[in-house]
């Protein structure tokens, strides 16, 4: 019986990783990226990216081979539409922030970039203090999302940027 069930998880695991499948956050990224410098983010995007690149085994140092450099961040707000009492029904929230990874020399890895995040919010002017609470809530899960989408990004430009050093993809 301990065999059939042990088969039955080997089964079941294989088929899992097969189909693509991996955990929320979870990148692969290159073996050469193990450390990184973050410059010019805010205080609350860089703990996101520190906080991601961690789980993924990549230290965050000022003395590093690589560097993430933010700038030009930026959150925005604006009314997306009014109810029928003309006053604010939804918001719209954006962030975004420009980017540029370099390497130790100091030299461009791939073009500087932009990523963005844009979330629509309902606002109910009965529920004033629920809707600014809901409101900083999704900030929140943007700043998450803005810091994922640099790290896919930089997963990206340090694979290309090995595959140009070595001729050969990075693992």
């Amino acid at each position: 019986m301990k065999k059939i069930s042990l088969a039955l998880a080997v089964f079941c695991l294989s088929l899992v990783t097969a189909c693509g499948w991996h955990l929320r956050g979870s990148l692969n990224l290159p073996a050469d990226l193990t450390s990184i410098d973050i410059q010019g983010a805010s205080p609350a995007l860089k703990d996101a990216l520190v906080r991601q690149l961690e789980a993924n085994g990549v230290s965050v140092s000022s003395n590093s081979p690589y560097t993430l450099a933010v700038s030009d961040e930026r959150q925005e707000s604006r009314t997306a539409a009014l109810g029928s009492d003309a006053l604010a029904a939804q918001y719209e929230y954006t962030s975004s922030a420009q980017f540029e990874f370099r390497n130790q020399g100091g030299q461009l890895i791939g073009t500087p970039g932009q990523v963005q995040v844009m979330r629509t919010v309902n606002f109910d002017s009965g529920e004033v203090l629920g809707s600014a609470s809901e409101g900083n809530l999704v900030r929140g899960e943007m700043t998450q999302d803005l810091a994922s989408q640099l790290i896919r990004r930089l997963s990206f430009l340090a694979r290309t940027a090995a595959k140009d050093a070595n001729g050969t993809p990075a693992p």
